[in-house]
């Protein structure tokens, strides 16, 4: 994959937003709430055999691209914050810069990390969407072959993506919304 376009190092940095401050170690506690919890609200979704139809569809792209667009802003916003913190000298003051550009660092790991989220939801969604739709509004499944062996897609292969994916976006939003509460307070 060319480096341009490898988002590894997005996703890698938003781990490394999950240490515990007094250990430095991955919080286990910060993994299953980011994580783990999507996935049992994915589980539990595709366990009472929901089925997504258009207009949820409709309402996650809307939601995830607004969102993401917004986010971008708030990218340039943190970067210029970031630019403004001069971290020098002056022992009184010099531990709460330091505190402050990290956990700016922080926050733009984690808007990054949202922004990259909707942007998977909503790739998601627009396959979906390439779907036949029927007249309930529902998706069709598409069958295709593969050296003679028939392979069925249905939207209920495309549900747990998109939605792990958009409660990943929702619960890193709450985190980054803890972090400027936090930056806003810190003197």
């Amino acid at each position: 994959m060319s480096a341009k376009i490898n988002v590894c190092v997005i996703i890698k940095d938003h781990f490394d937003t999950l240490r515990d401050d007094r250990d430095n170690k991955l919080s286990m506690l910060d993994i299953f709430t980011l994580f783990g919890i999507p996935i049992i609200i994915v589980i539990s979704v595709m366990m009472s055999k929901y089925i997504i139809n258009k207009e949820f569809v409709s309402l996650v792209v809307n939601f995830a691209s607004i969102v993401t667009s917004l986010l971008i802003s708030v990218l340039v916003l943190i970067y210029d914050q970031y630019s403004k913190v001069d971290v020098d000298s002056d022992a009184s003051e010099n531990d709460i810069k330091v505190k402050k550009r990290e956990l700016l660092e922080q926050l733009f790991s984690n808007v990054s990390f949202t922004i990259l989220m909707g942007i998977v939801t909503v790739i998601f969604c627009l396959i979906l969407n390439t779907f036949t739709i029927t007249a309930s509004g529902y998706y069709e499944a598409i069958t295709f072959s593969v050296a003679d062996y028939p392979i069925t897609m249905s939207s209920s292969l495309f549900m747990p993506f998109i939605l792990f994916f958009l409660l990943e976006m929702i619960f890193t939003l709450f985190m980054g919304l803890k972090r400027l509460h936090i930056l806003f307070f810190i003197r």
